[in-house]
C-alpha cells in the first residue's frame, strides 16, 4: 500500500512538473507570438512608409527634371540637344526684384533701372525723374496698365504695381519676361547685333499665344521666365 501510494504521489509530483513545464512553454510562446505581433505591425508601418516614400519621386523628380541651358538660345533649346552648353551665349534677363523698382543696373549692360524701362518701350510712371530713382513704388503714379500689354489679365493695375503687389502670380513672372525681351531687343538693335537674352519680343509673343511651344521640359512661358533669371554663359556647363 505504502508503495503504491508513493508512486501515486510521484506520478503527481511529475505532472505538476509537466504541467509547469507546459504553462512556462505556453508563456513564452504567447510572448514570442506577441513580439512577433508587434514586429507584424512595425514591418507594416515600415512598408507604408517606404510606399509613401516610393510615391513622392515622380513628383521630386518632375520639379528637378527641368534642363539647365545654361543659358541657351531658345532655338537651341528647342532642339532638346543633349548638350547643355551647346549655343550657351545667352543671359537670362533680370528677375522681377531688378524691375518692380527704381535701383540697380541691368546684368549685362549696366544700365540704370529707370533707362533700362525707357528702352522697354513701357512706362514704370509718369514721368521717370532720374533724380527719384530710388524713391518706393508707390510714391510714383501713372505708368502703362497690366491689362493693355495682356490682354488676358485681370488686374487693372500698372506693370509697376503688380510686380510690387501681385508676387508670385503668373503676370509677376511674364512682365519680368517681355521686359528682358524688349530691353535686350532695344540693345541689340543698337549695337546692329543679335539679342543677348535667350528670346526675343516676336518668340515671346509667340508662346504667349500659343503659336509656338514653350521649349522641352518646361511646363509654361511662366516657367521658362522664372528658372533663367540671372543666368549667365557657362551656367551649369561643365
Amino acid at each position: 500500500m505504502s508503495d503504491k501510494k508513493d508512486s501515486n504521489q510521484t506520478q503527481d509530483l511529475d505532472n505538476t512538473n509537466n504541467n509547469s513545464s507546459i504553462d512556462i512553454s505556453l508563456q513564452k510562446t504567447i510572448r514570442v507570438d506577441a513580439a512577433d505581433a508587434g514586429m507584424g505591425l512595425v514591418a507594416a508601418k515600415r512598408r507604408k512608409l517606404l510606399k509613401a516614400a516610393l510615391a513622392a519621386p515622380p513628383v521630386l523628380m518632375t520639379l528637378t527634371s527641368r534642363p539647365v541651358h545654361a543659358v541657351q538660345g531658345l532655338s537651341n533649346m528647342m532642339s532638346g540637344d543633349a548638350s547643355q552648353c551647346r549655343g550657351d551665349t545667352r543671359y537670362g534677363g533680370m528677375s522681377p526684384g531688378f524691375w518692380k523698382k527704381l535701383t540697380g543696373t541691368t546684368d549685362l549692360y549696366g544700365d540704370e533701372a529707370y533707362l533700362a524701362w525707357q528702352l522697354t518701350g513701357y512706362e514704370y510712371a509718369t514721368p521717370i525723374p532720374a533724380a527719384n530713382s530710388g524713391a518706393n513704388y508707390d510714391t510714383y503714379s501713372g505708368g502703362t496698365l497690366c491689362s493693355d500689354v495682356f490682354s488676358g489679365s485681370s488686374f487693372d493695375k500698372s506693370l509697376r504695381e503688380v510686380l510690387n503687389e501681385e508676387s508670385g502670380s503668373d503676370e509677376f513672372h511674364l512682365i519680368a519676361g517681355l521686359l528682358n525681351a524688349r530691353y535686350f531687343d532695344a540693345k541689340a538693335a543698337a549695337g546692329g547685333g543679335p539679342t543677348q537674352y535667350f528670346m526675343t519680343t516676336a518668340q515671346f509673343w509667340d508662346m504667349y499665344d500659343e503659336r509656338l511651344e514653350v521649349p522641352p521640359g518646361y511646363a509654361s512661358l511662366r516657367d521658362l521666365v522664372e528658372s533663367n533669371y540671372h543666368g549667365t554663359p557657362g551656367t551649369g556647363c561643365p
